[in-house]
């Protein structure tokens, strides 16, 4: 088998894994339903709500930089846009990079390439890394009056 044969297969199966995972993502997001729990938005698969799976929520009381993107993520996909932003402001976000995944991917799994692909890639990157960059910054701007008014550790998470 020539290098190049096993390039474009590892290429196409990664693609294909990618792919997978995101169809994977957005199935759940789909399956999973927002309901209201504590005065809260919380997740409830088939009826039966979901716990709370943040450790350092858990742990502290203090959501950490993505509790509730989830959540969000599960409103955005049920079309409750408001209710995603109340939420976690980058579930918007989040399924954005997770479509722009699909297209260099679906190219590779055709076989197709092209230098489009890696610069396509190199912008993702980019923009995932200021989405995350953001959202820590958001999450210091959100939780710091926390830390200043004495947060309290509550004995359930969200």
């Amino acid at each position: 088998m020539s290098d190049t044969h096993t390039d474009t297969a590892a290429n196409r199966l990664g693609a294909a894994v990618v792919l997978g995972a995101v169809a994977m993502t957005f199935l759940a997001a789909a399956i999973l339903s927002p309901v209201g729990l504590h005065g809260e938005t919380g997740l409830s698969l088939f009826g039966i709500a979901l716990p709370t799976l943040c450790l350092f929520r858990l742990s502290t009381g203090l959501p950490c930089a993505s509790c509730g993107l989830t959540r969000a993520v599960v409103l955005l996909l049920h079309g409750r846009l408001a209710d995603s932003l109340a939420v976690h402001p980058f579930g918007i976000a989040a399924v954005g990079l997770g479509l722009f995944l699909v297209p260099p991917r679906l190219a590779a799994l055709r076989g197709r390439r092209g230098p489009w692909i890696s610069r396509w890639d190199r912008w993702l990157g980019r923009a995932a890394l200021a989405a995350f960059l953001l959202m820590i910054v958001w999450w210091v701007l959100t939780v710091g009056p926390l830390f200043a008014a004495g947060w309290r550790q509550r004995p359930h998470g969200l």
